[in-house]
């Protein structure tokens, strides 16, 4: 009698334990359920504050591009960096007197929060805000502070605070700049030449040819290739000096590709028997960019290279040499006694016949 008395409590325990939990899980659904559909209630009400902003500001910005001192309305905290989006958006489209039409009108905003203090800010999305508007009205008074924010950890914000530097002053942003570039190992290269790029290759290149000649192999093949992306070869051709000296392959094929040096074909003649085939291919780039006959038969000896790529671009320098046509290609093709020496010849001819 006992027992079954026990089993009847056990079991009356085990269905009270039931029916809290349930009721505890529905609870919290319900709970779950209000606060989600809260969040989007607040995200709907965002978008439309947001769109009204836009449609308030983009008509002010318009009439400011044109001239006129439009009334501007009192900005309120909230709002403030919707106001920066639109700015800083139209900074990005505008060109010439539009440009200055549009820092003047901003300056003579009265924001509810100065930049200065946002760029204090722990909040990156506030700090790269303010960094992109102070750099797009070319705010000097906050130099040193964007220039703390250049020495930052977070690779999004250094870089945008290079940006900010390179429209306030491109000479002294370079001289700021262009030393820390080896140092950042976080900075991706596309974004590195794009800052360079705004401060102009003039103020650029020599700092960059410098730092080029005066750093180490390893360093040097990246750096080398941002000089080439900045054309400065062009104007400071430094690249058969570094060849000379070039110990490592990866420096001697980045010299031999980007050279605007005529010099280097006599260097490219002894790089076209290097062990490296990225280093021959290179070599056979060279020649075709300077080279005369005497190097043709350099060129027909790299396309008979066991490297595809090798064959390629000594075919393409081959056929890209003075003086050449069809009929001394054909000649060229007479003598070769090497198949895949002609069929590379063949391709790239047809290549070129398709291009025309």
């Amino acid at each position: 009698m006992e027992s079954g008395w026990g089993l009847i409590t056990l079991t009356s325990g085990t269905g009270q334990f039931a029916l809290y939990a349930g009721s505890a899980a529905i609870i919290l659904l319900v709970l779950l359920m209000f606060q989600v559909s809260m969040t989007r209630l607040h995200l709907i009400v965002v978008r439309k504050r947001r769109i009204k902003i836009q449609a308030v500001w983009r008509d002010i910005i318009g009439r400011l591009l044109v001239g006129e001192k439009p009334e501007c309305p009192k900005i309120k905290r909230r709002d403030m960096f919707h106001v920066l989006e639109e700015f800083d958006y139209v900074f990005g489209i505008v060109r010439g007197n539009d440009v200055e039409l549009l820092r003047q009108g901003f300056r003579e905003l009265k924001l509810p929060v100065p930049l200065n203090k946002i760029l204090k800010s722990y909040n990156l999305k506030k700090q790269l805000f303010a960094l992109i508007t102070l750099g797009n009205i070319r705010d000097a008074s906050a130099w040193d502070q964007i220039l703390k924010s250049l020495s930052q950890s977070q690779s999004a914000v250094s870089l945008t605070a290079a940006r900010s530097l390179v429209l306030i002053d491109p000479q002294r942003a370079v001289n700021e700049i262009v030393p820390i570039i080896l140092k950042r190992k976080d900075w991706p290269w596309a974004n590195i030449a794009h800052v360079l790029k705004l401060a102009g290759p003039k103020l650029v290149c020599g700092k960059l040819s410098e730092l080029i000649l005066n750093s180490n192999e390893s360093k040097q093949a990246f750096l080398l290739r941002l000089y080439d992306v900045l054309k400065c070869e062009e104007e400071y051709p430094i690249t058969c000096k570094v060849l000379q000296q070039a110990s490592e392959d990866k420096v001697a094929s980045v010299c031999l590709n980007i050279s605007q040096d005529p010099n280097i074909v006599y260097l490219a003649r002894d790089f076209a028997r290097h062990e490296r085939w990225h280093v021959r291919m290179n070599a056979a780039v060279a020649l075709g960019r300077f080279g005369n006959e005497e190097d043709i038969t350099i060129l027909i000896e790299l396309m008979k290279d066991s490297q595809w790529w090798v064959r390629y671009r000594a075919a393409q320098s081959l056929l890209g040499m003075p003086d050449m046509n069809h009929g001394r290609v054909q000649q060229i093709r007479d003598v070769l006694n090497d198949g895949f020496a002609d069929d590379i010849l063949v391709q790239a001819m047809n290549e070129i016949d398709y291009a025309k």
